[in-house]
């Protein structure tokens, strides 16, 4: 219960069970092939708006405690347990999950406009046909390591760089465990769906790929208003994504396939490319 399972769907991190987060990632590409990858991190649970009720406060604290146990009080809870991303240690875990070469250069904390606390980190890597985002269990008692599955990129460099991003094999999913696999037991306490519903109206996943000159071509639907050199892979407020799919389908959702039936929207808030999609990017 004191984890959080960082699962890519369709090309992006997103961070579910009880630890649901607002995250943004932003994957940078120099037509040299090296590059940034840049999370805006924010944790619902820090929320004001949030944590303002002391009535859902106990009542959440009730909830964990019957799940961790031996937490005294609200502060215990507060501490005991969310898996905090914003630590610098977890932060560089991400760095297995990433690939090879792939280094933290800086984080530093930072607000969200409603005040919800969060952090900025930057990671750099040095060849993009290296990198590989997929899911990682983090936080204490989580082993650190490669994915079990993993989108993957290839550049082709010429006169104009061709960027592709492969979805996972069909032979890496075969055995990929669902959100509701990862907290078994702790989905039938009593209030457990009411504390998920309230961490995901604040929870929201964005992804962009950004290339180092103008894009001339792509497969890719969702265009970053105003620039010609970024392209949305996903931007979902989920909240939305559970008003479409409910709760139940939710925790069994357990790779990007579970996913391809909210893809190919154009409705605000539930921007996804299609995760069986193979993208291409041409730029200069």
């Amino acid at each position: 219960m004191n984890r959080t399972c960082l699962i890519l769907l369709g090309g992006f991190l997103i961070a579910m069970c009880t630890g649901c987060v607002d995250l943004s990632g932003l994957l940078d590409i120099q037509p040299n092939g090296s590059g940034t990858i840049t999370l805006k991190i924010y944790n619902p649970h820090k929320n004001p708006a949030a944590i303002k009720a002391k009535k859902d406060r106990l009542k959440d604290a009730s909830l964990i405690d019957k799940v961790v146990g031996g937490l005294k009080n609200e502060t215990e809870y507060q501490i005991a347990s969310f898996y905090d991303p914003s630590e610098e240690k977890n932060l560089k875990q991400l760095t297995t999950v990433f690939g090879p070469g792939v280094k933290l250069v800086n984080h530093r904390p930072i607000k969200r406009e409603d005040g919800t606390p969060g952090v900025l980190a930057i990671y750099r890597f040095t060849d993009v046909n290296q990198l590989r985002i997929g899911p990682q269990e983090l936080g204490p008692g989580a082993e650190p390591g490669p994915p079990p599955w993993a989108y993957r990129f290839k550049l082709e460099k010429g006169t104009k760089q061709r960027l592709l991003v492969f979805p996972p094999s069909e032979r890496e999913l075969r055995n990929s465990l669902s959100i509701k696999d990862s907290i078994i037991g702790i989905d039938q306490i009593p209030g457990f769906e009411g504390l998920v519903r309230r961490m995901m109206n604040y929870s929201r996943i964005k992804f962009v790929i950004k290339t180092g000159n103008r894009i001339h071509s792509s497969n890719a639907i969702y265009a970053v208003p105003g620039r010609a050199d970024s392209l949305i892979l996903a931007d979902l407020e989920m909240k939305k994504v559970m008003q479409i799919l409910g709760y139940q389908r939710m925790l069994e959702i357990s790779n990007p396939m579970d996913l391809k039936a909210i893809s190919g929207k154009r409705n605000k808030g539930m921007l996804l490319e299609d995760p069986k999609k193979i993208i291409l990017v041409e730029f200069q």
